[in-house]
């Protein structure tokens, strides 16, 4: 608690009135007219804020991941590949994608392409970049989320087949690589 004392030079009675009244202290002797003021703040309530579901995740039985893997390759031999797959420009001036690629990682489902970057000033000649996460849920289900410029994972369906999921990310709209 901070005290903030004053001294005051006030005749006697006038302070022996203040004392009665509580704004005066008479502490050491010497000076009998000292102000103590409550300068201590109080502490803010306690506030009740979001926190994100830290809940252990449901484990992806093998069986479900080696079907996952299976169609999603699937998906993009067939579709994705023709699609955005090209040949390397002549003269290139801008980045490109050069593969497409699916791993798991934990109960997400990635689906990412590898992008080559011809600039003589780049930091490395290729990087990765996914553009759709499927995240497992206990019943057999999928939650889906595209990559956002910026740099988060936005989920867009929740709750989706397999099948679901796969046909809305060869549709393009919101999970295209460009």
């Amino acid at each position: 608690m901070r005290v903030r004392i004053q001294c005051l030079a006030v005749s006697r009675d006038a302070t022996e009135t203040l004392m009665r009244n509580g704004q005066f202290c008479s502490v050491p002797e010497s000076c009998p007219s000292l102000v103590i003021d409550d300068m201590a703040k109080k502490r803010p309530a306690r506030r009740l804020t979001w926190m994100p579901d830290r809940r252990i995740k449901p484990l992806v039985p093998d069986s479900v991941r080696t079907d996952v893997q299976a169609k999603a390759e699937a998906l993009i031999a067939e579709q994705l590949q023709a699609r955005y797959i090209k040949r390397p420009p002549k003269t290139p001036r801008w980045n490109y994608p050069i593969s497409l690629w699916t791993k798991w990682h934990k109960s997400f489902f990635y689906f990412g392409s590898t992008w080559a970057s011809p600039e003589p000033n780049r930091i490395s000649p290729t990087f990765e970049l996914g553009f759709a996460r499927m995240e497992y849920r206990d019943d057999g289900r999928f939650n889906l989320a595209y990559f956002r410029h910026t740099g988060k994972w936005w989920q867009t369906h929740a709750g989706l087949t397999l099948e679901e999921c796969l046909e809305l990310i060869g549709g393009g709209n919101m999970f295209t690589l460009i």
